[in-house]
């Protein structure tokens, strides 16, 4: 990237910077970009350097820099996730309804790699037979990212629920350039807003899905009750205000009802 230095800069306030040993450059660059993009989100914010973007995620323990390349993963027992066999490729997206083991396996992964014990995050329960295979990816060819020196697989946990419209484009398109594997989680991106590189993997959660179909159903039932009482209701003029509570109780429900078959 070519920098230019045409800065016009009080004297005495580069000389107080560098006493206090202040990066003027930096402060200007980033002075400069928040004028002319005045975004109000983080990940709109970070969108403008990615590099800067999954360093700061790194420190929040959302991306993991790895030494190898995972072929496959077998899981048992770890979190709400029963028994799983995953096959990786290149470049990988697990998606998922909350509480399906999105973040668990990444860091079952991660932890593989001396990160914690998995105990530690409460991710299995020590009364409980569990398994964590993983199988590497032979190369003799080492590969150097843009961030570390010898990481050839990079965990995303989430990175890209923080961007939307164009930002969530470049950042696609900015990791299926990366040289080298990337696995990551997402809960809100669509298949078609990824490009044929990316290898979609599903993640259910059993229990979870029986639970919200049980509570699918039992809203139905309340639902048919509301609908009865406002035909009651709708042969009577009195009771008017009963009658709209009604109506926004059967409209409420049958939201509820649709976002939740959503996640089913």
């Amino acid at each position: 990237m070519k920098k230019n230095t045409l800065l016009y800069l009080d004297e005495n306030l580069v000389r107080e910077a560098k006493k206090k040993g202040i990066n003027i450059s930096k402060l200007a660059e980033n002075s400069i970009k928040s004028t002319l993009f005045p975004f109000s989100s983080i990940g709109e914010k970070a969108a403008l350097d990615f590099g800067t973007y999954l360093k700061d995620l790194e420190k929040d323990n959302q991306v993991y820099f790895l030494p190898f390349k995972i072929k496959s993963l077998i899981l048992e027992n770890v979190g709400p996730i029963e028994k799983l066999h995953i096959n990786f490729k290149e470049k990988n997206i697990i998606q998922g309804a909350g509480a399906s083991g999105k973040t668990i396996l990444l860091k079952a992964i991660s932890h593989s790699f001396g990160r914690k014990d998995l105990s530690e995050d409460g991710i299995i329960n020590n009364k409980r037979n569990f398994k964590v295979k993983l199988e590497l990816v032979k190369e003799l060819k080492i590969i150097e990212t843009n961030f570390k020196k010898d990481y050839k697989c990079i965990l995303i946990d989430g990175g890209m629920d923080r961007l939307e419209g164009e930002f969530l484009k470049k950042f696609i398109s900015y990791l299926s350039k990366l040289d080298c594997q990337v696995i990551l989680t997402s809960q809100m991106i669509k298949e078609k807003q990824l490009n044929k590189k990316f290898n979609i993997i599903k993640l259910e959660n059993p229990r979870l899905k029986a639970m919200l179909k049980e509570r699918v159903e039992d809203m139905m039932h309340k639902l048919m009750y509301v609908t009865r009482e406002l035909k009651k209701k709708s042969s009577h003029k009195g009771d008017k205000e009963k009658k709209e509570g009604l109506e926004r109780e059967k409209v409420k429900l049958e939201e509820d009802i649709k976002e939740i078959k959503l996640k089913c």
